[in-house]
């Protein structure tokens, strides 16, 4: 999910459902991230490094992974239009949710 903000600023929330055989996952990122954080299906944190564009996550036997961030780079503002970019290099569906109000 990836939620817009009026300020050009996003928060984007990856998950995935994992087997417990699984001692690593790699998520692609989209954008640059900042303040990321990894957790397990108890919100608990999960150890990780970031490399090309993607995230190597510890799993340490979880059964679904969920990695938060937040970043400015997928929007660019053109005079009065905000555009936003999202290139996920996995299929998967990816929910945006805009700002609500007047955007300056």
């Amino acid at each position: 999910m990836v939620r817009l903000f009026s300020d050009g600023w996003a928060d984007v929330e990856l998950s995935v459902n994992l087997t417990k055989a699984e001692a690593f996952t790699v998520l692609p990122l989209m954008g640059d991230p900042e303040a990321l954080l990894a957790v397990d299906e108890d919100m608990s944190p999960l150890n990780y490094s970031l490399e090309h564009g993607s995230i190597l996550i510890a799993t340490m036997g979880s059964q679904r992974v969920t990695v938060f961030y937040q970043t400015p780079s997928l929007t660019a503002k053109s005079g009065g239009v905000w555009n936003v970019t999202v290139s996920p290099n996995v299929a998967s569906w990816i929910a945006i949710t805009l700002p609500n109000g007047p955007q300056s």
